[in-house]
């Protein structure tokens, strides 16, 4: 994101919880990548999500003297991207030192989201059109 592109009514994002289901992500269409160093493998995945991982936020919104936080779950997620991974070889056992992962592009991305754990916000036509647009703003795409 860049600097700005956040709304200024929007204090604070903080992830709470994360649980993933027992689906496993698919990696396809690996391709392997030249690095400067020996110990390093480099490439870009495809990667494809539809498993059933949950993420409580807590959004703090207001501006001024006017706060309130707004607890939202996020589920029945679904990512597909195309993923830059790099493995940081190490000399000993478990032989991997470091592991760094990074979108080469903007992931396409569908969630479900409830705030209060009540109202399916993208069940809603008007709403479902204004949060497209809004992530949209912010380079996801969540169609």
């Amino acid at each position: 994101m860049q600097a700005g592109s956040l709304p200024t009514w929007l204090l604070r994002l903080r992830i709470v919880e994360l649980t993933f289901d027992h689906e496993a992500p698919y990696f396809s269409n690996m391709r392997r990548r030249n690095s400067r160093k020996d110990s390093d493998l480099t490439g870009v995945v495809d990667l494809r999500y539809t498993g059933g991982a949950r993420m409580l936020l807590m959004l703090e919104l207001g501006q001024g003297r006017w706060r309130f936080k707004i607890p939202v779950l996020v589920s029945d997620l679904d990512v597909q991207c195309a993923l830059w991974l790099k493995l940081r070889l190490a000399p000993m056992c478990p032989w991997i030192g470091t592991i760094s992962l990074a979108f080469v592009g903007p992931p396409a991305v569908k969630v479900q989201l409830s705030p209060y754990n009540r109202v399916r916000l993208m069940r809603i036509p008007v709403l479902q059109v204004s949060v497209v647009l809004s992530y949209t703003f912010f380079g996801i795409d969540i169609t």
